[in-house]
């Protein structure tokens, strides 16, 4: 929207009702009125602004916040807002937003947040100490955080000291920063996934020792922590010997067409993370590979020119984590339905696939489908009416579905019904005209569709769906039309979601 600043009392009327705000590239907009500070009721706000340069100071009457996401505003520190009233908030994302040099230590107290993450802030570089007076206060005060993930900060040198009272995080993610160490009282003990890249000046790993729920640890270009903890000759590798998926296979974009065929055959009972990610020139696989059964992440992203999978891959009976990028039009060959471990299916620029088999349909383990720019994909296979009869009983762990640029896509799979958990959908493209008739109502909490230009319904059922908490419509047209708030005839089906977002177009 060319806009460079709302009126000073656009928001003067919401102030009861409004729950849900998305500014979305506005790239003239430079303030905020400061009535957006009136909107008690605010629970969810998303500013994505390329030339916001300040934030209102009140933001701190924001009583009721839970959801917290800046991407590319122009502010140098979040001491402003007094994001330390946020006391509800539980989701705190910033994505680049280049000048962004300290976050203030009230983010230290906000007790009820749970996930944390800084996305490429490049000009940040501390973290802002806790005063001597207000350790009083808060050091009895464990905080609920369970993600903590910075990624492009390379000025940073440490991370905040409160991390030490996140007694209950459980991933930590660390990438391209100048951080010389970690929190030496870095609660170890809830930590599961530990993952640091790039971080060329760290030199250690505290308290490993007491990793016993930790499963695990990737360290990937860190010279210092390669020198001190790899397996060949580190001193101190007996200190992470215990944690179950710590070995790491490192062939990212190398630039190779194929590999020895034997190329695996001495590692098929220790190997369990192999990355071939942006390896861009290779064609074939070894069929050594699929002798890896212990092999736990398969990451094949990126690989533009692979032609073909191994007929074997079926062996892979450990597999739980596979990223993939092939030119093939099924994935059929591959026999999917015997990885019977796989948590999470990420399908990337598939340029060529048109199907996806219904194998898939009885991964009963996989929580996270995720499809990106497979643009040929035309519709899931459909299962046997015979097939249909044994996999009935079976329901799926399915959570997050994601389908994103898959614009010849006529139908999502019919087995979905059986996806009982599934908490997550989003469909941006597509061909569909019509939701799935058996679908599971009670577990949906977060549903998006975006330029899906013929879908005409969504479930008939929708007012059955009482966990939903984000519905989003963008560019869907004859959507628009039934479920607006000013003429939408369905508008009652919609009107008990709290954060509803119905749009004509996708700004």
């Amino acid at each position: 929207m060319e806009l460079s600043s709302f009126p000073d009392d656009c928001f003067a009327t919401m102030k009861k009702h409004l729950r849900f705000l998305f500014l979305e590239n506005c790239p003239s907009l430079k303030k905020l009125p400061d009535s957006i500070c009136k909107l008690q009721s605010l629970q969810s706000l998303r500013l994505y602004c390329d030339s916001l340069q300040e934030l209102p100071k009140n933001m701190n009457k924001l009583i009721y916040l839970q959801y917290l996401l800046l991407m590319k505003i122009k502010i140098t520190s979040l001491s402003s807002m007094n994001i330390g009233r946020f006391q509800q908030l539980k989701f705190l994302y910033l994505f680049n937003c280049s000048k962004l040099v300290s976050v203030p230590s009230a983010v230290g107290r906000l007790t009820t947040l749970k996930k944390l993450g800084f996305f490429w802030c490049e000009e940040l570089m501390n973290f802002e100490d806790e005063e001597e007076e207000g350790k009083q206060h808060v050091v009895v005060n464990n905080l609920n955080l369970q993600l903590f993930f910075i990624i492009g900060s390379k000025k940073l040198d440490f991370l905040p000291k409160w991390l030490e009272r996140a007694t209950k995080l459980q991933y930590l993610s660390i990438d391209k920063t100048g951080i010389k160490s970690l929190p030496t009282r870095l609660p170890m003990t809830s930590l599961e996934e530990l993952y640091i890249y790039r971080c060329e000046e760290l030199s250690s790993l505290p308290n490993m020792d007491q990793t016993h729920n930790l499963q695990y640890l990737v360290v990937y270009n860190c010279p210092a922590l390669y020198a001190r903890y790899n397996k060949e000759t580190g001193p101190d590798w007996s200190k992470i010997a215990h944690i179950p998926h710590c070995k790491v296979f490192n062939l990212e974009e190398m630039k190779f067409t194929s590999l020895p065929d034997n190329c695996f055959a001495k590692m098929k009972k220790h190997l369990r993370y192999l990355n071939l990610k942006g390896c861009s020139s290779l064609k074939t696989l070894p069929n050594s590979i699929c002798d890896l059964q212990n092999l736990q992440c398969l990451n094949l992203p990126k690989c533009y020119n692979l032609q073909e999978l191994p007929t074997n891959m079926k062996n892979l009976i450990s597999l739980q984590y596979f990223f993939l990028t092939v030119k093939v039009t099924s994935l059929s060959s591959m026999n999917i339905g015997h990885f019977r471990q796989l948590k999470f299916l990420f399908l990337w620029y598939c340029t060529k696939l048109v199907y996806v088999p219904s194998a898939v349909g009885r991964l009963t383990a996989l929580k996270k489908l995720v499809i990106h720019w497979c643009t040929e994909l035309v519709n899931f296979e459909g299962e046997e009416e015979e097939k249909k009869k044994n996999v009935a009983a079976y329901s799926l762990n399915l959570q997050v579905l994601v389908i994103n640029g898959s614009f010849k896509l006529e139908a999502l799979s019919d087995w979905l019904y059986r996806a009982t958990k599934l908490r997550y959908l989003r469909i941006w493209g597509g061909r569909m005209e019509s939701f799935p008739t058996c679908f599971p109502s009670n577990s949906l909490e977060e549903l998006q569709y975006i330029s899906c230009r013929l879908l005409s319904f969504l479930p008939n059922n929708l007012d059955q769906f009482h966990n939903l908490q984000f519905l989003e419509i963008e560019d869907c047209p004859i959507l628009s039309a039934r479920y607006n708030r000013k003429t939408g005839l369905n508008l009652k089906k919609i009107a008990h979601i709290p954060h509803c977002e119905v749009s004509l177009f996708n700004f």
